[in-house]
């Protein structure tokens, strides 16, 4: 079967399942609640009867003529729903007889299948008294459903058909929330933000999801992104030997289209309602640490009221916007992506790179643009100033270099690199790709790049001098040239680890003591408030980093504050200049330690 899509005409809808299923009853629900002036109904089941039983052939060549007369002539600016059926499958058969035709896989922009309960359609069956023939048994009928289930999804994908899976009630809703809603796309700034560990969040989304729910994800739904990840490698998502739903869709005949990432919002619409969806995206985000680098530069963004920016992302918004909460910015810091029916639209490579051109042609704005996968390279492209940013070379997308070589071809694009973390081998050459960081593209803050560099350095020295005597040490192996491993030695129990940089003046001091720990969750807050439970779930050790102690009252504030969401936790902190009076007698520090019944570190330089 063949077919051919223009993705500028109007949605025409099959609204599919076995008989009896509710095709009818849903049909009409959509039409009571959308109104016919903007959709178009059609009801295959109304044609049936025009045709003899048992006649297929001849059913399949009226249906055929039928859904041709909807593609050709369609209502303008109209939506179209038509209810129709993949195959008929009596139980005396070994297999059923399909009737879709190449006619409704050429037509079709979505086919939305409602998945019933077989004893739900045995009781619809029952009670339709015009239908023919005895229902069929139970099995039968999931026999019936898995095979067009499976179908279904394999021919959408390869005619480029957005393919969805629900029961009755949460079909409705979808329903209503693709037609009954327009597409928008906000615009502000423009950055990308990229994760230390795990950046390929879909991946991890459903890594999670299968972890928790093993029982509920179909046996049909495993394709569904945020990151081309999927071309740096062809395994299973690690979980349980599968591959993941995201790798395989982006790798199918759709690759990286509008068509791919629409498809894959409805993949986490089968797989999760509203509340499990929220909870597997606060899982994930629990997982995602930003790199320090990238949070600083947004506090020098937030600090600055002439420079705005804003997180775009192809993959789920509502991760993204809970990890900028975890670092304290989530009311500072715009995300513009999907995930969800609801959001209303998708972000596509395309549309990046269309964003960052509106900016800079239409609101004549100054634009730079951080990315680190080929679906980025629109943006980088369009954008002032280019930065592509390199990651480790296990977690780096291997087609990105190609990519890049062909889009030097364009004179204008001048792109430069930044390592993450600093230790990362180029890519390229740097003739070509000249290397950066982000401390040099930014202003300089408090009182000038060489005293952050100062306060940083004394990061360092204290979290080596210091604090193997507080954490202790652990063994490793390192691994050498040769191929064989020696045992080193780091800080122990990074990965229980948070650190708290106090902003604004302890941002570079904890930066020094995160050289040191580069495993440990890095977080900032302003106010104790900033810091959830999220932040200390499972963690052992928090330290606390503030560049001048005074008085002592802001960290006796913040000990309070993380007493409350986790007693046992043990608590350090450091800081470059600590005032005689902050830990005197009657200090707000010594009466904390006597209320609260505690010990406390305190490391200054």
């Amino acid at each position: 079967m063949t077919s051919i899509h223009n993705s500028q005409r109007c949605p025409i809808a099959g609204l599919y399942g076995i008989p009896g299923c509710g095709k009818s009853h849903l049909l009409s629900k959509l039409k009571t609640q959308l109104g016919e002036e903007k959709y178009v109904y059609h009801e295959e089941s109304k044609v049936i009867g025009t045709v003899p039983a048992g006649d297929l052939a001849g059913f399949r060549a009226y249906r055929e003529q039928a859904i041709r007369n909807i593609r050709k002539n369609p209502k303008h600016g109209c939506v179209t729903v038509v209810t129709g059926h993949f195959m008929f499958w009596e139980p005396t058969e070994p297999m059923g007889k399909i009737v879709c035709t190449n006619e409704d896989l050429a037509t079709y922009t979505h086919i939305f299948y409602l998945d019933v309960a077989p004893e739900v359609v045995q009781g619809f069956w029952g009670q339709d008294t015009a239908r023919r023939g005895p229902c069929p048994p139970v099995d039968h009928i999931r026999a019936w459903q898995k095979v067009e289930k499976a179908e279904l999804r394999r021919l959408c994908h390869e005619h480029r058909i957005i393919f969805s899976l629900l029961g009755a009630i949460k079909m409705l809703r979808i329903l209503l929330e693709v037609f009954g809603t327009t597409t928008k796309i906000p615009i502000s700034g423009l950055l990308s933000i990229i994760s230390t560990r795990h950046s390929n969040t879909g991946e991890l989304w459903w890594r999670i999801y299968r972890q928790h729910y093993p029982s509920d994800e179909s046996d049909e739904c495993d394709e569904s992104d945020d990151s081309d990840k999927s071309d740096a490698s062809d395994e299973s998502d690690g979980s349980d030997g599968r591959e993941c739903p995201l790798r395989r869709l982006f790798n199918g005949p759709l690759g990286y289209s509008y068509a791919a990432f629409r498809q894959a919002v409805f993949l986490y619409e089968e797989a999760a309602d509203d509340q499990k969806f929220g909870e597997i995206c606060e899982g994930v985000a629990s997982n995602v640490n930003m790199h320090p680098e990238f949070i600083n530069l947004l506090w020098h963004v937030f600090d600055d009221t002439c420079v705005k920016a804003v997180v775009v992302t192809s993959g789920i918004r509502l991760v993204w916007e809970k990890v900028l909460t975890r670092g304290g910015l989530s009311d500072d810091i715009k995300v513009v992506g999907g995930g969800r029916i609801k959001d209303t639209f998708v972000v596509t490579p395309m549309v990046k790179g269309a964003l960052v051109d509106y900016l800079r042609k239409t609101l004549k704005a100054k634009v730079w643009a951080f990315g680190a996968s080929r679906m980025d390279l629109g943006m980088l492209r369009n954008a002032d100033q280019a930065f592509v940013v390199v990651g480790e070379e296990a977690n780096r997308s291997i087609t990105m270099d190609e990519a890049l070589m062909d889009e030097f071809t364009n004179d204008r694009f001048r792109p430069k690199q930044v390592l993450l973390p600093p230790t990362s081998s180029p890519r390229l050459d740097t003739k070509v790709l000249p290397i950066t960081t982000l401390d040099s593209q930014m202003n300089a803050s408090i009182s000038g790049p060489a005293l952050q560099n100062a306060h940083r350095d004394a990061g360092r020295y204290l979290a080596l001098a210091y604090l193997p005597n507080v954490v202790g040490i652990e063994d490793y192996p390192i691994p050498r040239v040769q191929g064989h491993h020696v045992t080193g030695h780091r800080l122990q129990g990074q990965h229980h680890t948070t650190i708290i940089a106090l902003m604004r003046g302890g941002e570079p001091l904890a930066r020094g003591i995160y050289d040191y720990l580069p495993e440990a969750a890095f977080i900032h807050a302003k106010v104790p408030d900033d810091v959830c439970h999220g932040h200390l779930h499972n963690q052992k050790t928090v330290i606390l980093a503030d560049w001048v102690i005074d008085s002592g009252q802001t960290v006796a504030k913040f000990v309070r504050h993380i007493r409350k969401l986790t007693p046992d936790v043990r608590i350090i902190v450091v800081a470059g200049v600590v005032q005689g009076r902050s830990i005197a007698k009657l200090s707000p520090l010594q009466a904390l330690a006597l209320a609260i019944r505690v010990e406390y570190s305190v490391m200054a330089a």
